[in-house]
């Protein structure tokens, strides 16, 4: 790299720092070490390449990891923000003497469990850092017991297998990846072997794009849906949605049809899982009537102002970003039979890898979310709101809201291709060519569920060969 170019980067990445450090919080710290840990490793690299550099000389190289250092060594103030009216109530035991705060352990366990901090646990129940270690050691509840005991070399053949998945993942998304299979990793252990498994992609600090933060009143106050057609050409279908506030996926599917009743399927089993929301941003595609009609006949939301809001797929950011992360594509159109064997294959092997995705991503920590994950940030939503005057259904289902609420007017929009299609989107059905007892033989002979069809190390080409020949003899 031009020396001069290498004094810019150098530069701005240390005023970006900077700023960061302005902040008073342990967000900001975090944010920073995070930098300076990345900073430092690409500067290190460079003096042991170029040690006659006029840049990055021995004393550079010092200073910067003295930063780190000191950075790393800041130790979380005693005092506490809280951000919720809602305090925890007292334990009346008799005793003289400030009241005990009646905090449950299974809270306590709960939301350690989930990856808060003990600056952002004491913010969130109106605590002091104090209380909260004297609590968790009359518990006996440390941090470090709940990382996960795993060598090295283990860790690094679980990191490479998210990276050959999600091959644009970062260390964040995969600390996700890893969180979902069980696995409690320090940040630091996950950084370090990224760098060393996908050392060019690792550079995305320098390439970042800051963005207006996108708001809405809390969780459950805007859900955002959208299909995507990407894959259409082999009559694959993605239904998707996203809970804006928080960013927590609430559901991600891949069809065989663009039907209304698959969406509001989908939909159904999400609103069981998460609750049903007090709006919801979709498109105007026939897709969703379904789904419209059900928040507008729905006894709970049939009095709210604009429980559904219609608009251009260009104005649905939130569920657009999504698409972004989807990195599929997967052959002869025009055969039926080929197509058959394609989605034998790989429809639950796309489902597979879409719930792999989905549940990385609602627990990967954000930069632009104070370092919280979108199941956090749906966990804290909830906390704050605890204790306010104004309840979340008044908060949310009465309040006039305009055409465009909800819009991330930053975010990306959709190719041209589908913002030109049209309302109706058709996809033929796809019919099996065998018979019942052929079928069942197919079933025996190659299996089609995930484990079975990626065991044949060709990501199900070689699988997709022998179905497609199978079916070709059962045919003829």
């Amino acid at each position: 790299m031009d020396e001069g170019v290498l004094r810019e980067v150098l530069l701005e990445e240390l005023s970006r720092i900077n700023r960061i450090l302005l902040i008073p919080d342990s967000d900001s710290l975090n944010s920073a070490s995070v930098r300076l840990e990345c900073l430092y490793g690409h500067i290190l690299r460079i003096h042991e390449q170029n040690v006659s550099s006029n840049i990055v000389n021995e004393e550079v190289v010092d200073t910067i990891r003295k930063l780190l250092s000191i950075v790393n060594s800041i130790s979380e103030d005693d005092g506490f923000t809280c951000d919720s009216t809602w305090q925890l109530p007292d334990v009346i035991d008799g005793h003289r003497g400030r009241p005990k705060y009646d905090l449950p352990r299974d809270q306590l366990q709960y939301l350690i469990e989930n990856g808060f901090t003990t600056s952002r646990i004491c913010s969130m129940l109106c605590i002091s850092l104090s209380t909260l270690r004297r609590r968790m050691s009359e518990y006996g509840i440390r941090v470090r017991d709940t990382y996960s005991d795993i060598s090295d070399t283990a860790l690094k053949d679980l990191v490479m297998e998210a990276h050959l998945s999600f091959p644009n993942a970062g260390y964040r998304f995969v600390r996700g990846w890893l969180h979902q299979r069980g696995l409690r990793i320090q940040e630091s252990r996950i950084r370090q072997l990224m760098r060393e498994v996908d050392p060019i992609g690792t550079n995305r600090f320098f390439r970042s794009i800051h963005r207006r933060e996108y708001s809405v009143s809390g969780p459950q106050a805007l859900w955002h849906l959208d299909g995507n057609h990407k894959l259409i050409r082999w009559r694959f279908v993605i239904h998707g949605a996203i809970d804006g506030f928080s960013r927590v996926v609430v559901f991600m599917n891949c069809s065989a049809n663009n039907y209304a009743q698959t969406v509001l399927t989908l939909f159904v089993k999400a609103v069981s899982q998460f609750g049903l929301p007090a709006r919801i941003r979709c498109d105007q595609g026939v897709e969703n009537y379904d789904a419209a009609m059900f928040m507008l006949t729905h006894p709970l939301r049939a009095s709210s102002i604009n429980p559904v809001i219609v608009g251009k797929s260009v104005h649905n950011q939130r569920i657009e970003r999504l698409w972004r992360d989807l990195f599929q594509g997967l052959l002869n159109p025009l055969n039926e039979n080929d197509l058959f064997c394609l989605h034998y294959v790989y429809m639950n092997v796309i489902n597979h890898h879409l719930e792999e995705w989905v549940n990385a991503w609602n627990d990967h920590r954000m930069t632009s979310c104070h370092n919280m994950s979108p199941m956090q940030m749906w966990i804290h939503g909830y906390f704050r709101l605890r204790g306010t005057s104004c309840t979340l259904a008044q908060e949310m289902f009465n309040e006039p809201v305009e055409h465009n609420y909800g819009i991330d007017w930053f975010g990306p929009l959709p190719t041209e291709v589908e913002e030109n299609e049209t309302n109706a989107i058709t996809i033929p059905l796809i019919s099996c060519p065998l018979s019942v007892a052929s079928y069942q033989d197919l079933l025996q002979s190659f299996p089609n569920d995930h484990s079975s069809i990626m065991q044949d190390n060709s990501y199900g080409i070689d699988t997709y060969i022998n179905v497609r020949n199978f079916v070709s003899r059962a045919t003829i």
